[in-house]
């Protein structure tokens, strides 16, 4: 058990820097005020039946920056951020070594302060790739946002799946965001990352209203392309998700 009410904000709960051929399993982290699990620049790491419960901003659940093959499954996460969040992170001696290979399954998500979400990209993308992430077979029992890709640096996506998924939204804003472009708040320049292959099959929603979704590239070489949506339901029926499309991105498969 780890207890983070008397750290103060920003300090991680658990960091694991270059680790390497590493589990950790059976661990539970209460009420820290920043990121809970962060793995910089770390290779063939297991994560299971980790419980996250906080009630702080800024309390991601499991942050998975310039990693590769990184396995989180059987854990729960419920907290006032993003539970799984995908970033590019300068510093830490990473470089822009990419996100590769990550897998999140049998895992229940509850993101219930109304603006994180249980799958996040970014907006932290200094990774040359991110690359053949593999969300499957999880629960999402609150969240407003499912899930948000904003790529605001170098980074170029895709092979990205999310399958078998069964999601209630409350107060729901966005269904997926897919976006390229700068930040305000993040001025790190012209983005040149893409998005190239993004999948979402089997996705059940149980509440009473899908909210649109937002596609959005930011000039020809730094577009979005190869969004599909398949089987996607809308309390049981089959749905055809609603789309707001941007400049510089191509009509999602399956949309409406």
């Amino acid at each position: 058990l780890l207890m983070g009410t008397a750290l103060s904000g920003g300090l991680f709960a658990l960091f694991l820097i270059a680790s390497r051929k590493l589990t950790v399993e059976n661990v539970t982290i209460l009420d820290n005020a920043g990121w809970n699990v962060v793995l910089a620049n770390s290779e063939d790491v297991r994560l299971s039946h980790v419980r996250i419960l906080g009630a702080r901003a800024t309390s991601d659940g499991f942050d998975v920056c310039n990693s590769r093959r990184v396995t989180v499954a059987d854990s729960f996460v419920r907290n006032w951020d993003d539970a799984i969040a995908i970033k590019g992170v300068e510093g830490f001696g990473m470089g822009s070594s990419p996100v590769e290979d990550l897998t999140v399954v049998r895992s229940t998500f509850l993101c219930d302060n109304g603006w994180g979400q249980p799958f996040a990209v970014g907006f932290e993308t200094f990774a040359d790739r991110i690359r053949r992430v593999r969300i499957e077979d999880c629960d999402v029992l609150f969240c407003t946002n499912f899930l948000t890709v904003y790529l605001a640096e170098k980074a170029k996506m895709d092979e990205f799946a999310i399958r078998n998924v069964r999601v209630e939204m409350e107060k729901p804003r966005a269904f997926v965001k897919a976006l390229v472009g700068p930040r305000k708040d993040w001025d790190k320049g012209a983005p040149t990352g893409s998005i190239a292959g993004l999948t979402l099959e089997k996705i059940a929603v149980v509440s009473p209203l899908l909210p649109p979704s937002e596609i959005v590239g930011f000039s020809s070489a730094a577009n979005v392309a190869n969004v599909a949506f398949r089987g996607v339901t809308l309390r049981g029926r089959p749905v055809a998700p609603e789309v707001k499309l941007g400049p510089f991105a191509e009509r999602p498969e399956g949309s409406s």
